[in-house]
């Protein structure tokens, strides 16, 4: 199901926006990388809070595609709510997403847990003769850590060990940035 927010807008045609966002909902939940990728101008932008790097190129695209449907074969986006930027090329479409940890999730590695994933986030969009140009995708990785049990719920035990530890690393981090900012 998608829903707009009717905001109003110069820079995209209503019924492209709603198109585009069906079709790019399809396109990630059908696991085809090449689906995903002819959305998408061959010089496009794509910045994810799920990987390390800004992706620019296809392949790079294809290789981060690869990644995340490996650690989780079962991710399905739906519930997608859409608002245009008044005047520009550009959408956010905001989602929810389901999955099944089955994989490692790689980088950084962490091991298939099986554990079932639910989360939400953002598409920020810019579009340029109805391709993609710039891509910024953004979620609460905290949320999917603690989900995954890497990242220890608040107030227990486990939470107060991984303080314990950082309050042991942080004086040598401090001299080795003061050391490298000439402070």
């Amino acid at each position: 199901m998608t829903t707009e927010i009717p905001i109003g807008s110069q820079g995209v045609d209503d019924d492209v926006v709603r198109s585009f966002a069906r079709d790019w909902a399809a396109a990630w939940n059908s696991h085809d990388p090449e689906r995903v990728v002819a959305m998408m101008a061959p010089n496009c932008q794509y910045d994810d809070t799920a990987w390390s790097t800004t992706m620019r190129t296809h392949d790079e695209v294809r290789e981060f595609l690869r990644h995340t449907w490996s650690a989780l074969p079962d991710l399905e986006f739906y519930d997608v709510t859409i608002a245009r930027v008044p005047g520009e090329p550009k959408a956010i479409f905001h989602w929810h997403a389901r999955a099944t940890m089955r994989g490692a999730l790689d980088p950084p590695g962490y091991a298939p847990t099986l554990d079932r994933l639910e989360f939400d986030g953002f598409d920020m969009h810019e579009y340029h003769d109805g391709k993609l140009v710039r891509l910024r995708i953004l979620f609460n990785m905290m949320d999917v850590g603690q989900q995954i049990v890497a990242v220890p719920p608040p107030g227990t035990l486990r939470e107060r060990a991984v303080v314990f530890l950082h309050r042991l690393q942080a004086p040598g981090r401090r001299r080795a940035n003061a050391k490298r900012s000439g402070t």
